[in-house]
């Protein structure tokens, strides 16, 4: 069990070219710091991602890495946002 989100361009409809990946461990604390730093804690099913997507413009997700706290223990999370922001669109992320 586990915490797999990725993202895709926007425009990338099929979503068949992922740009971002993280994957987090269910048991791993550091598993919901993604969805806060997004603000979207809802979308934590607790073991995993609950199925959900969203759609986040480059201005938010760049808010959302000043949203992660320091250290390399989030490291992850940061090159997720990181790769997201390099895409410069619009970018959905899907939460399983």
């Amino acid at each position: 069990m586990g915490h797999d989100i990725s993202g895709y361009l926007k425009a990338d409809a099929e979503q068949s070219n992922e740009i971002a990946y993280l994957r987090r461990g269910a048991g791993n604390p550091l598993a919901r710091t993604i969805y806060a730093a997004l603000r979207h804690p809802e979308f934590d099913a607790g073991c995993s991602g609950g199925g959900f997507e969203a759609t986040f413009t480059n201005e938010y997700l760049r808010d959302a890495l000043g949203r992660l706290p320091d250290g390399e223990d989030v490291e992850p999370e940061r090159k997720f946002l990181n790769d997201c922001i390099a895409a410069n669109g619009d970018v959905t992320i899907t939460f399983f």
